[in-house]
């Protein structure tokens, strides 16, 4: 119980500093108090609503679901960690990555190269941390509506010269109900942590010093749209490694190939898709 208490104050202490840096605030309430159900499993499968005329209003409205094609990931954060002792490497960027989807490496180590026992310090205290954006537009719908989308944001690294140390991936989130206002998205919502590994426990794939480790999250929000307009979510995901003094981890293993993060529809994995649904809102009868 004491390792998993570890694993998610590890994990609040890099929630509280990437809000310090604006890459994630708290998490706005979002149709907190609207009816609509939860849904298991692809939207695809929702019921939606059939077309309808309102007489004399002009309003022609109708429940839509599908999918969108997610585009490439651009660069964003790149923060290498600074402290008493000297640090090497960096997260970076792989070529080749598709729609929705990242590579990356990175050698990573703290010194110093040598040190009295007495003074060795165990803390986890240097964190790289590196995030990439994609704005993924939405068709605009008929009517007032409440759009819901959803993904899975996957997250794959492969280990070499592991064994200490914290490795962590998530996904964070922007939404605006309508791009044509020209503004900026700011990144507002936690969408969650596929990963959050201590890299000291062996796993299935993974034996303590090389091979790989993986997570999936699904990712679902809600919110108004008028008609006409063209909604937007910007979606950020990120990998952060924490080490402590004299270690050093490679995000590389050649017998599991580059790491990556990826979105993808739940029904259809590394396709960077992501599903949608709208819901007209009625306002009169």
């Amino acid at each position: 119980m004491a390792f998993y208490r570890g694993l998610d104050a590890r994990r609040a202490a890099l929630l509280t500093d990437l809000r310090s840096t604006g890459t994630v605030a708290p998490t706005p309430g979002r149709l907190a108090g609207t009816s609509l159900p939860p849904i298991d499993g692809s939207l695809l499968n929702r019921p939606i609503a059939p077309p309808r005329w309102w007489p004399g209003s002009g309003v022609y409205g109708f429940g839509t679901t599908g999918y969108v094609q997610a585009g490439i990931f651009a660069d964003d954060q790149n923060i290498v960690p600074q402290g008493q002792y000297p640090v090497s490497g960096e997260i970076t960027d792989v070529p080749g990555g598709g729609p929705g989807n990242v590579m990356f490496s990175g050698i990573l180590g703290v010194g110093p190269g040598a040190v009295d026992p007495s003074q060795y310090n165990p803390a986890i205290a240097y964190y790289w941390l590196r995030t990439w954006q994609l704005l993924v537009p939405f068709p605009p719908p008929t009517m007032l509506s409440y759009l819901t989308y959803r993904f899975e944001m996957g997250a794959f690294v492969s280990l070499f010269n592991g064994g200490i140390g914290q490795l962590m991936a998530f996904v964070s989130l922007g939404e605006t109900a309508d791009l044509t206002q020209g503004e900026t998205i700011p990144v507002t919502v936690d969408g969650g942590w596929p990963l959050n590994y201590d890299l000291s426990q062996p796993s299935a794939a993974y034996n303590g010093s090389y091979g790989f480790v993986q997570g999936r999250v699904t990712v679902q929000g809600t919110f108004e749209v008028g008609a006409g307009n063209v909604p937007g979510v910007v979606i950020e995901v990120g990998v952060a490694v924490g080490l402590p003094m004299q270690s050093e981890v490679d995000l590389y293993f050649a017998g599991a190939g580059y790491s990556d993060l990826g979105v993808s529809a739940v029904d259809q994995p590394g396709a960077g898709r992501i599903e949608y649904s709208y819901a007209p809102v009625p306002v009169f009868e």
